[in-house]
């Protein structure tokens, strides 16, 4: 490797140094053996991937076997980007023994964990490889990006946001709701990590570290552009940007809450037309761009189910203990059947609305697994007696329902059937009111007789 190379290689490695010391490369081979079970680094991706299909949060920065993940992820785009040229000896030979004794190539190139590890470890068995002729442009994209990554694994405040939002608990959601109360106690939530006498901790910081990570992260992508494969091994890489989804909707939350904060000068504000306009620039791009990553990709575990089996496991939880597409879904789900069991409806609908954002940018927002849940908040608004908001939940997924669904469907069958309960109901009203009308006009006739 040239003495540019080796320059560029040990930027790269820095960047995965040690919180405590930032010169000392972390991990070494020996730190990952001993995380490992016995020494055993097959059984340590084994172990990570267990934990990932169980819906775990896996830290960003401190775990060896997934430091030792990220790095080869980021090894393999900054070999794209012509950043450093992996097929040289020095780091063919190191990161071959480590990937080989995990053999992240049985999980595919496409697993959401392994698979840009995976990509590397392809390139580093194949002989015939070698490094492109220098791209200027991919090479200052890819120094952008180790800036961004360096400051994402040393941000505490953006691992509690995220860890949060892919384990919510009823006190992280309360923490949000306290801090949002007002903005003197979102001023105090974010300066001094408390409100009153609670403690709320760097939450609220985490959700405004994520929007200006999220910017760097968006300029990245349209500077890579031109290079549409060193574009998606950015995505694979990056793990916290997985979850944007959670964080369109978390933030989206937060939106709301602060539009009803009663302010000075309401006027000269246009905070709701700049925040639509940043998650039009920003956020929904990468949420666009993941939804198309991954329908080309199996899931991670290679799974492949019809749109009913995924409506069954919406509604009803997974079947033999294996995971939702997002662990977030998978909580609100069991927090809305939890909700609608003890009769508070009205908290139900709220929290069915808020999984049905979450299973839209997920999935495709058509997709059968958010079918059932979107009928669920149908029938109770019909519970709750807002007949209009239910026949405009009925129209809009009706057209949806019917193109994924065959005509003898169980849940068509009944999405159906609500909605011509829901469409007499309004009629009875409208009839209700009408006689009404009549009997207030014949009691005012016979008023005026009565008065002559």
């Amino acid at each position: 490797m040239t003495p540019q190379g080796e320059i560029a290689l040990a930027r790269l490695r820095s960047v995965f140094g040690r919180p405590t010391d930032l010169n000392e490369p972390w991990p070494t081979i020996g730190e990952l053996r001993a995380e490992a079970p016995e020494g055993d680094l097959r059984s340590a991706a084994d172990d990570r991937e267990s934990r990932y299909n169980n819906g775990e949060w896996l830290p960003l920065a401190g775990d060896p076997v997934m430091d030792v993940l990220d790095f080869a992820g980021t090894l393999e785009f900054a070999h794209m980007c012509t950043f450093v040229d992996v097929t040289a000896s020095s780091v063919r030979d190191d990161m071959s023994g480590i990937l080989r004794g995990m053999d992240v190539r049985r999980f595919g190139m496409h697993h959401r964990l392994f698979g840009p590890a995976a990509r590397l470890q392809v390139r580093l068995d194949s002989p015939q490889d070698r490094a492109t002729e220098l791209d200027l442009a991919a090479y200052a994209s890819c120094e952008r990006f180790l800036v961004l990554v360096r400051a994402v694994r040393r941000d505490a405040s953006l691992e509690e946001f995220l860890r949060d939002l892919h384990s919510p608990s009823p006190e992280s959601e309360s923490i949000a709701e306290t801090a949002l109360a007002s903005p003197r106690a979102f001023a105090e939530a974010l300066v001094r990590g408390r409100v009153g006498d609670r403690v709320v901790g760097r939450h609220i910081e985490g959700g405004l570290r994520v929007l200006e990570h999220l910017s760097v992260f968006t300029g990245i992508l349209q500077r890579l552009a031109p290079r549409t494969a060193a574009r998606e091994q950015c995505l694979r890489t990056a793990r916290w940007v997985h979850d944007v989804p959670a964080v369109h909707t978390e933030l989206d939350r937060w939106a709301r809450s602060m539009g009803a904060w009663s302010l000075p000068y309401a006027e000269t504000w246009d905070d709701e037309n700049r925040w639509t306009r940043f998650l039009h620039e920003t956020v929904v791009p990468i949420e666009d761009e993941l939804r198309r990553l991954w329908r080309n990709d199996p899931a991670s575990t290679g799974e492949q189910m019809s749109p009913e089996e995924r409506l069954m496991r919406a509604i009803f939880g997974q079947a033999g203990g294996r995971p939702d597409r997002t662990h977030r879904a998978r909580r609100l789900r069991q927090r809305a059947d939890q909700q609608k069991a003890t009769g508070s409806l009205i908290d139900a609908l709220s929290t069915l609305r808020a999984l049905a954002e979450s299973e839209g940018s997920t999935l495709e927002p058509d997709a059968g697994q958010v079918l059932g849940t979107r009928a669920e908040i149908a029938a109770i608004l019909v519970s709750l007696g807002d007949l209009e908001a239910a026949r405009r939940e009925l129209e809009s997924l009706i057209p949806a329902a019917e193109r994924l669904l065959g005509p003898l469907d169980p849940l068509l069958v009944q999405i159906h059937a609500l909605r011509d309960l829901v469409l007499r109901g309004i009629a009875r009203n409208v009839d209700v009111q009408r006689s009404d009308v009549e009997r207030s006009d014949v009691d005012r006739s016979m008023d005026d007789e009565v008065g002559a």
